[in-house]
């Protein structure tokens, strides 16, 4: 019979990667930087809740199936201590079928590590789509983004990420402010969309 458990920890960062992190958090590109750290539960844990707090902030991460890889894009963090370590708390909820009688229930936090992305997916002079709005009855689709003046746009559409096989137009002309475009989805379940900037 499974139980609700709880537990609760502190780790403490080193000064270097504390301010490692600090660094990456003030990054202004879109989930560049991501926090990873893998966890360990007891045997027999078929779910659990992991809270990850800095300072007053925290985020909470939910793991199924015995997935124990966390991942936490900084930019989603606020809060952080201007100046020394970081402690990070632990607060974790988890179903175990561990007898407490038996023996201590113990869990093992380890891996901690900073990713950098590389920020692939959204460069400075990329339009970023501020928004999508999609009509089923006329299978239309209306993007918005951020624009200029004088500047030429083209909208892409693709099933798979990877590759941009279809494009929808080539020759969007730019405002200042924000430019709309409307044009007709192809016929997938499902798809992706880009606008890119091209004179």
């Amino acid at each position: 019979m499974a139980e609700w458990w709880v537990h609760d920890f502190k780790i403490t960062l080193s000064e270097d990667a504390s301010n490692k992190i600090r660094q990456a958090a003030r990054s202004t590109d879109v989930a560049r930087y991501i926090f990873r750290y893998d966890i360990i539960f007891p045997t027999g844990t078929s779910w659990m809740n992991n809270a990850v707090y800095f300072g007053s902030n925290n985020d909470q991460l939910e793991s199924n199936n015995g997935k124990r890889t966390m991942s936490l894009a900084l930019d989603l963090v606020t809060g952080f201590p201007e100046e020394g370590q970081i402690v990070i708390r632990f607060a974790d909820n988890f179903d175990a079928t561990e007898d407490p009688f038996v023996g201590p229930l113990t869990i093992y936090v380890d891996n901690f590590r900073l990713i950098d992305t590389g920020n692939v997916a959204v460069t400075a002079s990329a339009p970023k789509i501020t928004s999508l709005q999609y009509n089923a009855g006329t299978r239309t689709i209306t993007l918005k983004w951020d624009s200029a003046a004088g500047k030429t746009y083209a909208v892409d559409y693709t099933q798979t990420l990877g590759s941009w096989p279809t494009v929808m137009s080539s020759g969007v002309q730019g405002v200042q402010g924000t430019t709309t475009y409307t044009g007709t989805v192809p016929s997938a379940a499902s798809g992706f969309f880009r606008v890119r900037q091209t004179h």
